[in-house]
């Protein structure tokens, strides 16, 4: 790479020079027609005299002059000298036909921003100014495209950061080919700290439902599935909804918003149980009672960091009220007949040694040897007796099958209930939330996946505990599916399989894995290129070059939270009128977006928007209670994934996800199969499906089904919605517009 000219040289004088060499653009000839100029830009120039030749420092006041308000403000706050820069003075339409040298692409117009960063470019000692004051970086973050999309790579070797950049190329340049990739860990994301993808607002909108339930139904337990294939990020969720949930580092945060919300700010205890770990300790529900029993114990004994002493010591008292009740119940379920032998055995010893005298024996040698030997039969059979009960304590203490299936042969006749009543005692003398989240179920044997969340549904479904389940959705179907395979043919509905069936009734609430924006996905790879601390770089609005560093980012949440909702809203979506924002103000936009909604007067607006919907569900409360729950989740993820959905169309699309799986999967993967489903009404025969859809008999029966069609179509009770789901709609609210843009096809001629 080239190095920098010399400061009494300009790249304009070089670029004719060497362009031949290097492949470069030639500047325009003098007389060249200028560039088509912005009305901020022709304005300024008309505060200039007419073919004067002005420095480029100059020419960058009166650019600027207009616009106060770029770069954060910084605009206002820095003045050029009149005659900085080392190039020589031209006139101002000569300056311009340089900037327009240096696109690497013709630009419809050139703009007040860009301009400036291109007379930067120009004249090195400019650019070094602004850089110093960070104007440069302020005002190429505001731009729409990335400085690299804007302006030629030549171009870009004098930006004020070259030298960074040269040395860095050097480096890729002498490493070796197979050693150039860095090595990464495939661990989960464990702190909020390494959110290089934007999950935390996602998990923060998941904690503040689960808290809003606790509250609101503090004796019901209730279940969250958090659903993706594999490698899609469940494991990072799930730290994340921990650290909320649990992390009284972030308390104080969460005080602040949790009042707003009108929530108790009261951290919980977070169980982790990782299945594939226990899935050879059968059965599933002894060693889910034991991770529960422990991990409670010890977080409670341990204490909040920053707790008080009185609080320290409340929550000791708990452990030890919670050790001694556990262990008591543990010794005393049946083993009765132990307790009873070893009474036996005591009472026996203290018999032989009165029998003998052996408390009144002194003096003689006889009388010595016969106490010896009485004392060693009490030892003898204390020993027996401590043998038997640390054997019988150490088989049911611990977590394996053994001990359950002890448990089981003598807790008498009915050792379940006993189980379940245990469990929420245990609950209540926690004395805390408790969230049980259970890792990595999608890997283990069907037979345990059935076993583990019946036992949740039927043991321990009275306790008061929240469970949080991180497993890919066909995995847990297909499991019901093969288990109750003699059903499948008798127990089903259209759209719903019966795998899908057992998993709603055992799912209140269903939450997919966000989907990863393409520019994030971009970004992401190139920092795993980069290295594992390499922050993510970019400069159109998404997770960029130091933007969203966590001083930035928190003064971005400060300034948004001022904002109207139709501001925070435009904000969010696509920035101001005139620029894109910045990566942290549309990034903390986004977040408090979907923090507002999570509010009692949002949540109203939202039932409130949902009521004409009701038709197209199923007539029962349970349908109704889902919907809502659902909607809720599927908002937050279009406002973090960069979506402006119509919230009626995406009602729609929550209502195919929760009546039609089986379809909503088919149409997310092909969006423009919904141009075979016919308005309801309309009885022209129907178009020829796809073979792999019309071969599929229980797909196909979907695409002429009325209420598929009622969906589809916006039509409650023959009344329009307002909102379809084409195509389009399909791919918005499925985030595929977002994750791979497709192009659009033609619709069939029959269906049209």
């Amino acid at each position: 790479m080239s190095s920098a000219p010399p400061n009494n040289v300009t790249q304009a004088d070089l670029l004719d020079e060497d362009a031949m060499l290097k492949g470069r653009k030639k500047p325009p000839p003098d007389d060249a027609p200028p560039p088509p100029l912005s009305p901020s830009v022709a304005a300024s120039l008309r505060d200039l005299p007419d073919g004067r030749p002005v420095r480029a420092g100059a020419l960058v006041n009166v650019l600027l002059k207009r616009h106060p308000e770029y770069g954060g403000g910084l605009a206002e706050r820095v003045k050029m000298d009149e005659n900085a820069g080392t190039a020589p003075a031209r006139p101002p339409d000569d300056w311009l036909r340089g900037v327009r040298a240096l696109f690497s692409e013709p630009a419809a117009e050139l703009h007040t921003r860009v301009a400036v960063l291109g007379l930067c470019l120009l004249d090195p000692t400019v650019g070094d100014a602004l850089h110093a004051h960070g104007l440069f970086d302020a005002l190429a973050r505001e731009l729409r495209e990335p400085l690299d999309a804007l302006f030629s790579r030549d171009a870009l070797a004098w930006r004020p950061d070259a030298k960074a950049d040269e040395r860095h190329e050097e480096e890729e340049a002498s490493s070796e080919p197979d050693d150039a990739t860095p090595t990464h860990s495939d661990v989960p994301t464990a702190g909020v700290s390494q959110d290089k993808l934007g999950r935390e607002c996602f998990a923060q909108a998941l904690a503040t439902r689960l808290r809003r339930l606790r509250q609101e139904r503090p004796s019901d337990p209730f279940t969250l599935h958090i659903h993706g294939p594999w490698g899609s990020g469940k494991s990072s969720i799930l730290n994340f909804l921990r650290s909320e949930l649990e992390d009284t580092a972030r308390q104080k945060r969460l005080d602040d918003e949790l009042k707003d919300l009108g929530l108790p700010p009261q951290a919980w205890i977070v169980v982790e149980f990782n299945a594939w770990q226990h899935q050879r300790v059968a059965p599933p529900w002894w060693s889910l009672l034991t991770a529960v029993f422990h991990q409670s114990l010890d977080r409670l004994w341990d204490g909040e960091p920053g707790a008080s002493r009185r609080e320290r010591q409340q929550s000791r008292a708990r452990a030890v009220r919670l050790w001694w009740r556990g262990h008591l119940w543990r010794f005393g379920m049946g083993r009765g007949p132990y307790l009873l032998v070893a009474a036996v055995v005591i009472g026996l010893g203290l018999w032989q040694a009165g029998r003998l005298n052996l408390f009144s024996q002194t003096g003689s040698l006889k009388g010595m040897a016969e106490s010896v030997e009485a004392v060693g039969k009490v030892l003898a059979f204390g020993g027996t007796v401590w043998a038997l009960a640390y054997g019988a304590s150490r088989s049911l203490l611990a977590g394996t099958g053994q001990a359950a299936d002890a448990f089981v042969a003598a807790a008498g006749r009915d050792p379940m209930r006993a189980l379940a009543r245990h469990f929420e005692e245990m609950v209540h003398d926690i004395g805390r939330p408790v969230a049980v989240f259970v890792d990595d179920l999608d890997r283990c044997r069907g037979d345990y996946v059935i076993e583990l969340l019946e036992g949740i549904q039927t043991l321990f479904g009275n306790a008061p505990v929240t469970y949080v389940i991180a497993a890919d959705r066909r995995w847990l179907c297909a499991s019901f599916a093969k288990h109750y395979a003699d059903y499948a043919d008798t127990v089903t509905e259209p759209g719903r399989p019966l795998g899908y069936l057992f998993l709603e009734k055992l799912v209140q609430l269903s939450a997919p894995v966000p989907c990863l924006p393409a520019p994030l996905r971009d970004r992401y790879w190139q920092a795993l290129i980069a290295g594992p601390d390499a922050p993510l770089g970019g400069g159109d609005g998404t997770l960029h070059g130091g933007d969203l560093d966590p001083q930035n980012l928190e003064n971005a949440r400060v300034a948004v939270r001022g904002l109207n909702d139709d501001e925070l809203r435009g904000l969010a979506v696509a920035g101001t009128e005139n620029a894109a924002p910045s990566a942290a103000h549309q990034q903390a936009a986004r977040e408090e977006t979907v923090k507002r909604a999570l509010t009692p007067c949002a949540q109203k607006q939202a039932e409130r928007l949902l009521v004409p919907f009701a038709p197209l569900l199923e007539p029962n409360p349970r349908a109704m209670k889902r919907l809502i729950n659902a909607y809720g989740v599927q908002t937050a993820i279009n406002t973090l994934g960069h979506g402006d959905v119509d919230r009626r169309q995406l009602a729609l699309w929550t209502i195919l996800l929760l009546r039609f799986p089986l379809l909503a999967e088919r149409l997310t993967d092909e969006p423009d199969l919904v141009f075979f489903i016919a308005p309801p009404g309309d009885n022209s025969p129907p178009p020829t499906l796809p073979a792999d859809v019309s071969d599929d008999r229980q797909l196909c029966r979907l695409f002429t089904n009325d209420d598929v069609r009622d969906v589809i179509h916006g039509r409650a009770a023959g009344r329009p919605l307002g909102a379809v789901l084409d195509a389009d709609g399909i791919r918005a609210c499925a985030g595929l517009h977002l994750a791979t843009p497709k192009p659009k096809e033609t619709a069939p001629a029959a269906a049209a």
